[in-house]
């Protein structure tokens, strides 16, 4: 869009997306919950970290389309205008059932980040999230929706959810993790350098907000640091097989690319010592 005025116009990238009617449903039912763990306390030097991947993946959502209402932001940040309520287990369950209570509910992605165990995962020091009973809930959900479930966690030992994720018979679900059931997972650098982080930045300013392409960057950016990401994406609880291909056709909302470019180096001067 550019808008003008008596002198000048300015260009407004991304401001309108138009949208085929028959996709107008679909889209505008994509439902979004993010939890941000607070696993060892209020100390923890990972608690920042943790809000800041979530508040990028909150903006990357927003960027692509999703409206506020559309977003339950579970988080410790009681300072945070976005969050909806703290991150808990309990709050997690309401949230999902929330989701399924909406009419117009057709699809939910679900993004939880913090400190993990082995099928367990730590909103608090006194909380514990179960993996059986994540996928009983999801299983119950997705038996109000017709869409899919795409469920994204980063956390150590965050494979020790997905080859536990098999969805309801009919249903589609696509599961990917940071690590694998047995790997400890890496957050520095005040977040950046973390599977989440990358995940996300593609999401906001990559191509189109294409799943696959946000699972690649995370997954390729980790490589370095012993990192294995891992994507069930046909529902078999096999994770990484050749069947577990995410379909270019799996992007989040309006698939926006934004017209930023990279920075460049470019040789400006002959080469010069300095002593």
């Amino acid at each position: 869009m550019r808008v003008f005025n008596q002198s000048e116009s300015h260009e407004l990238p991304g401001a309108v997306t138009f949208i085929l009617p028959e996709d107008k449903e679909r889209i505008y039912g994509q439902k979004a919950i993010i939890m941000a763990g607070d696993g060892k306390g209020p100390n923890d030097p990972l608690t920042d970290s943790f809000r800041r991947i979530t508040e990028a993946a909150y903006d990357a959502l927003i960027e692509q389309g999703y409206l506020p209402e559309d977003i339950y932001y579970l988080t410790p940040d009681s300072a945070n205008s976005e969050r909806d309520a703290d991150a808990t287990s309990a709050n997690l369950f309401d949230a999902i059932n929330k989701v399924a209570k909406e009419p117009d509910a057709t699809e939910l992605l679900l993004y939880i980040t913090g400190h993990g165990l082995p099928g367990e995962f730590n909103p608090k020091p006194t909380d514990s999230l179960q993996v059986s009973d994540l996928k009983e809930w999801l299983d119950d959900l997705q038996k109000e929706i017709d869409g899919r479930v795409i469920f994204i966690y980063d956390a150590c030992y965050a494979g020790s959810f997905l080859i536990e994720m098999k969805p309801p018979t009919g249903k589609k679900r696509i599961s990917t993790t940071s690590s694998t059931s047995n790997e400890l997972a890496t957050v520095a650098d005040k977040g950046f350098i973390s599977f989440s982080y990358r995940f996300w930045d593609e999401i906001e300013n990559g191509n189109g907000a294409k799943l696959v392409n946000a699972f690649n960057f995370g997954k390729n950016y980790m490589k370095p640091y012993n990192q294995t990401a891992w994507v069930d994406a046909d529902g078999n609880e096999n994770p990484n097989e050749s069947t577990d291909t995410i379909s270019e056709v799996v992007i989040l909302r309006r698939g926006y690319t934004p017209g930023r470019k990279g920075p460049t180096i470019d040789q400006v001067s002959q080469e010069e010592s300095l002593r």
